[in-house]
């Protein structure tokens, strides 16, 4: 149940990332681009696609500080095949203008940094906030263990 609801998460964030990357690249570079509603499919398709490559952190056993670096990095590049990819095959960019191909990896690289640390942040906030009820919990039931103990 945790996998789904993170692979929800990373894609509502991947969602609003591709929209102001796309917002961005078409400000800066397609100003004669004329949206219609099959680019908002196209997004959407993205970010459910990226959001199905959470699936490389998954693992039964808890994997070492390594492992898991080399896990962002394989998604990293996972990430950008999808969306620059796509992007070629959806007519987006164009393989002829490196300006826009580069411009594309860079808006990507500063989406994928932003919803990684977004997330790892998130997590690491859920994690202190579950530490601390646990230290409390046992606190709590170890006071209450000295009293059954002493009756």
């Amino acid at each position: 149940m945790y996998a789904l609801k993170n692979m929800f998460r990373v894609f509502v964030f991947v969602t609003a990332g591709n929209t102001i990357g796309a917002a961005v690249f078409l400000t800066l570079l397609g100003r004669e681009f004329m949206l219609n509603y099959l680019f908002l499919w196209q997004m959407i398709g993205i970010a459910v696609v990226c959001a199905f490559g959470n699936m490389i952190f998954w693992s039964k056993k808890e994997l070492s500080k390594r492992q898991i670096k080399l896990r962002y990095i394989i998604h990293y590049i996972y990430n950008n095949i999808v969306v620059v990819g796509l992007a070629f095959m959806l007519g987006w960019i164009e393989l002829g203008d490196p300006f826009d191909i580069i411009a594309m990896f860079v808006l990507v690289a500063i989406v994928y940094s932003t919803i990684t640390t977004l997330i790892v942040k998130t997590d690491r906030q859920t994690a202190e906030e579950l530490n601390k009820k646990l230290r409390k919990y046992n606190k709590s039931n170890d006071i209450n263990s000295i009293g059954d103990s002493q009756n």
